[in-house]
């Protein structure tokens, strides 16, 4: 696994993520968590993949998107 992010920007965006979600923002959850993800896929990270396709899914299901809420349960789970 080779990050060629600073991590400290996805741990930023992380916490945007996560005050996102205290206000209800998921819009603002969804950008921040997605760019998360391809991150973590960029590093080939399962664990962190499975941690942001997570948030993705809470994220849609909140905003009523069950397809796409569906589809990163189901990646989050892989």
């Amino acid at each position: 696994m080779q990050w060629c992010y600073p991590l400290q920007d996805i741990h930023e965006a992380n916490i945007l993520a996560e005050r996102a979600e205290k206000n209800g923002s998921w819009h603002v959850v969804v950008q921040q968590a997605l760019y998360c993800l391809e991150r973590s896929q960029a590093a080939q990270d399962l664990l962190a993949i499975r941690f942001f396709a997570s948030k993705l899914s809470a994220a849609y299901l909140a905003m009523k998107i069950v397809d796409k809420a569906a589809f990163y349960k189901r990646l989050a789970l892989a």
